[in-house]
């Protein structure tokens, strides 16, 4: 290995070593009561690399995204350290640490072709300095600390991988036809993580015209045909996004064609705003009640979008590098700007990931040129103290993601307001037996999104709990009428129906769950014990003996925790009811058949949970 080759492999290896170092302490976190309890603690059909497991990995649509080898990666986690959340936030920070290594290799490529007089050593300092840029900013923290935004840093690795080796192949480098083929099948691979990708035809297109200068009138039909596969494979994957979304339960409220359009400016602004000034981030920025174009915010960032497109295009020819990174911004950004609504978020920190990668470029341009010009012991400098100023936030924000309690503490400090962290501060303190608490920031929740089934059932299981009877049964029987409801907002409707003594409106609700989905378990198990308590064995018989073949898978797979054990009571009890009705009927066989089940329980070490509170 020549000089330069030792040079540069020792300067990716210094920029992977300080992310390490700087979001290494992000491993002290915990699962959040926000995704990751439902995605990962609650979550069995991931757990294991068999076939059933790989098979659902592959096909599931679950909270809305299409993700199998993140779900791969997380199985993984689980196969060599369990539950351990350690595992699965080192296995974050070590993704981090490789995207910015590829940000650093790309940075220091892009800057080899648009800046060819530019000496090595300048190269290795402006492009080490763009990635750490990229890799210690506090907008990062969000993606690496929170485990289930792992398809965040997967997906960008793998996509980041796949520009490097386009820009071999259109570079001519030896043997081309296969960095080309790899190029598509790292696409593809970061498509099977998250849908990020689905926009790089567009991106690489934009390459061609700058920095590559590929484009011209006898080769763009060259150009646009050796595309074909990444275009396939982004229509592709935007479809198979689109219908995870629309899968996914919304918690929002429909909104109109000018709201979304001015979300999606305001959006295009906030990134990079927030990249230059990242103080006051929050877990959740939620949509307004409201939304105008009279608003200052709106008209500043209506104002800064359209300044920056013009000034940018009139200096297109003195500065394509300018208009050529602002246009991959707009075109990555461009799936989440919220033209397509997904989640109750109105920006995230989350979605600048890969975005402002080109900013990144465009500054470590800067970094080159001012040292060529001013030398590099005062621009070191500067670029030192901002460094070390972003080390100081990020190390801020790492603790904000550290668990549920201070999590949903900072989302309230900076939006006291917001129905999200209210909610699940809430639940945190229902769980904790403290009800008075609970009941604030569920009437705070409530109050925001009066007409939101989540928060309504949360307040009115809290109610209950505190013996407020006739306000829980009101707000019961509103949640039940909305639009919003959920398959858990029924179920847990349904189960303080039946604790009020409302039985026969219980079992309605049931009825209609397991009409929406036949498949939930639990929904089968209650209604099948409103009806054994009603004298209606046949039927309650018939709906034990689906309760257990669709609880069993579950509880065959460990680890045994708290949901597992809810499940393996929910199992048990049906097994045992079953039995009994089965015995009553004198059919002898089957009830040795569901006893059987039991005692195959018993044999597995399963403990049955208490179903008291459920």
């Amino acid at each position: 290995m020549n000089r330069s080759k030792f040079a540069f492999v020792l300067a990716a290896a210094g920029v992977g070593f300080l992310a390490l170092l700087v979001f290494l302490p992000s491993r002290h976190g915990t699962f959040l009561n926000w995704d990751d309890d439902a995605l990962i603690v609650q979550n069995a059909e991931f757990r294991g690399l068999g076939w059933t497991q790989l098979r659902w990995m592959f096909s599931t649509t679950f909270m809305g995204h299409y993700q199998p080898l993140t779900w791969v990666s997380y199985a993984l986690n689980f196969e060599s350290g369990g539950l351990n959340p350690t595992g699965y936030l080192l296995t974050n920070v070590v993704l981090h640490c490789i995207a910015a290594v590829l940000v650093f290799a790309l940075t220091s490529r892009i800057l080899a072709i648009t800046m060819p007089r530019i000496g090595a050593a300048v190269l290795i300092l402006a492009s080490m300095a763009g990635a750490w840029l990229f890799a210690l900013h506090p907008l990062r923290v969000e993606s690496v600390a929170w485990i289930t935004e792992r398809r965040d840093v997967l997906s960008s690795v793998f996509l980041l991988a796949s520009v490097w080796a386009w820009l071999s192949y259109a570079m001519g480098r030896r043997q081309a036809h296969l960095w080309y083929i790899a190029s598509v099948g790292l696409l593809l691979l970061s498509l099977l993580s998250k849908a990020w990708g689905m926009t790089l035809f567009a991106v690489l297109l934009v390459l061609d015209i700058y920095p590559l200068l590929r484009w011209s009138r006898g080769s763009a039909q060259r150009l646009l045909i050796e595309k074909l596969p990444f275009l396939i494979l982004g229509v592709a994957a935007a479809a198979r996004a689109l219908m995870a979304q629309s899968s996914a339960v919304m918690a929002e409220r429909e909104r109109g064609w000018l709201y979304r359009a001015l979300q999606s400016i305001y959006g295009l602004a906030f990134y990079p705003w927030k990249s230059l000034l990242p103080i006051g981030l929050s877990p959740i920025y939620e949509h307004p009640t409201q939304l105008s174009v009279s608003e200052l915010r709106i008209l500043a960032a209506i104002a800064a979008v359209i300044g920056i497109t013009v000034v940018l295009f009139v200096l297109r020819h003195r500065w394509p590098a300018g208009l050529a990174a602002w246009a991959i911004y707009v075109i990555v950004i461009s799936p989440v700007l919220g033209l397509v609504q997904a989640g109750p978020q109105f920006v995230a920190d989350r979605y600048s990931y890969l975005a402002c990668i080109p900013f990144v470029v465009l500054l470590a341009a800067g970094i080159a040129k001012l040292a060529a010009r001013f030398g590099s012991k005062w621009v070191g400098g500067a670029v030192a103290a901002t460094l070390i100023a972003l080390v100081i936030l990020t190390g801020r924000q790492i603790p904000v993601w550290r668990d549920s309690w201070s999590l949903w503490r900072a989302a309230i400090e900076h939006d006291p307001t917001s129905w999200n962290a209210n909610s699940n501060l809430g639940s945190l303190y229902f769980k904790a037996n403290d009800f008075p608490a609970a009941e604030r920031h569920y009437r705070l929740a409530h109050d925001a999104v009066p007409h939101f089934a989540l928060p309504t059932v949360n307040l009115a299981w809290c109610l209950g709990r505190m013996g407020k009877n006739d306000e829980c049964l009101v707000l019961l029987r509103q949640a039940s009428a909305m639009d919003s409801v959920s398959n858990n907002d029924m179920l847990m409707i349904a189960n303080g129906l039946k604790a009020l003594k409302q039985s026969g409106e219980a079992r309605e609700m049931l009825e209609r769950l397991i009409a929406r989905d036949p498949r939930d378990g639990e929904a089968h198990f209650r209604l099948a014990n409103l009806l054994n308590e009603s004298g209606e064995s046949d039927r309650a018989a018939e709906q034990f003996r689906i309760a257990i073949e669709l609880l069993e898978p579950s509880i065959l797979v460990g680890p045994i925790d708290l949901q597992h054990d809810l499940v393996a009571a929910m199992y048990a009890r049906s097994c045992r009811s079953l039995a009994g009705l089965l015995a009553a009927r004198g059919d002898a066989a089957g009830m040795e058949k569901y006893n059987a089940k039991l005692r195959a329980i018993e044999a597995a070490a399963i403990r049955p949970g208490n179903l008291q509170n459920r």
